[in-house]
């Protein structure tokens, strides 16, 4: 048996074993370093680890699997309802003929929101109306329009 076999039977012994349950690196050179030592331990040690399949297998994500959000910043010198963030809230149970609610978010200045009654199948044009009947007349006309581009606006 040549050195490279022993060593990676005595590596095995030590990380592969069911009462070992494969250690990460730092733990199975401890280990073994507590009864054997040859030259390079640590490089052998290590690429056992790092190739060992179950270890692979089963190791966690680390990686983000969203890009990270940035906030939009409030304009400067900004005025009520000059940046608005438009959204839906749908599938509520039917009240007055109405079954969900567009909300109107003031973005840059009060953050106060606006509730106004309506139905899920009314479109981008309906949404433009309620916007002229409720909050026009008192703020005009936004600047900015966010939203998470629903269907009903992209449309």
């Amino acid at each position: 048996m040549d050195n490279d076999t022993l060593r990676r039977e005595i590596v095995s012994q030590y990380h592969d074993a069911p009462t070992a349950g494969h250690p990460g690196v730092v733990s199975t050179l401890f280990s073994i370093s507590q009864d054997y030592w040859w030259p390079r331990m640590k490089d052998f040690v290590k690429q056992y680890v790092q190739g060992c399949a179950t270890c692979q297998a089963n190791k966690s994500d680390t990686s983000q699997s969203k890009p990270p959000l940035f906030p939009i910043s409030p304009a400067h010198g900004a005025t009520p309802f000059s940046t608005i963030a438009v959204d839906w809230i749908t599938k509520l149970p039917e009240s007055q003929g109405f079954d969900s609610i567009m909300t109107i978010t003031d973005h840059d200045v009060s953050k106060m929101v606006m509730f106004i009654p309506c139905r899920e199948n009314q479109g981008a044009e309906d949404m433009a109306w309620m916007y002229i009947q409720n909050v026009f007349p008192y703020y005009g006309l936004p600047d900015r329009v966010i939203s998470d581009q629903d269907p009903r606006i992209t449309s």
